[in-house]
């Protein structure tokens, strides 16, 4: 058991500071867990800088061709939480686009990967916005 503790801090740790240096290097965003088929909605997570409180945020989120949600008054200097559908998705990786706005115009994007399971009883999930367990 204490070597899954080890295990388990250490990814907290590692979760925690990717979250601190995309708070330095600009945006970032990433799928807060990792899904399963039971759940009705996925969770993206974009931390936008606080040094762009004096422009309009705005955030796509596009799965193939397709745009499966738009926020457009992100808030900066946090980490915005974006809901999807998950029957948008299919089992396995599932490659996303996430592209930032300012002000209308693109400044950026993030290619991330949503993971979709199986249904499992004892299913362990990382929250990537916080490093907890659940």
């Amino acid at each position: 058991m204490k070597k899954y503790t080890h295990a388990f801090t250490l990814i907290f740790l590692l979760l925690q500071s990717m979250l601190l240096m995309a708070g330095q290097d600009g945006y970032k965003a990433v799928a807060r867990y990792d899904y399963y088929t039971l759940e009705e909605e996925v969770e993206v997570i974009v931390w936008v800088p606080a040094e762009r409180i004096d422009v309009i945020i705005g955030i796509t989120v596009s799965f193939g061709e397709e745009i499966i949600a738009e926020v457009e008054d992100a808030v900066a200097g946090r980490v915005n939480h974006i809901s999807i559908p998950a029957n948008n998705f299919v089992l396995g990786i599932n490659d996303l686009l996430v592209s930032y706005f300012e002000n209308s115009k693109p400044v950026g994007a993030d290619k991330i990967q949503l993971l979709l399971s199986e249904h499992r009883f004892n299913a362990v999930k990382i929250d990537r916005a916080n490093g907890g367990l659940i």
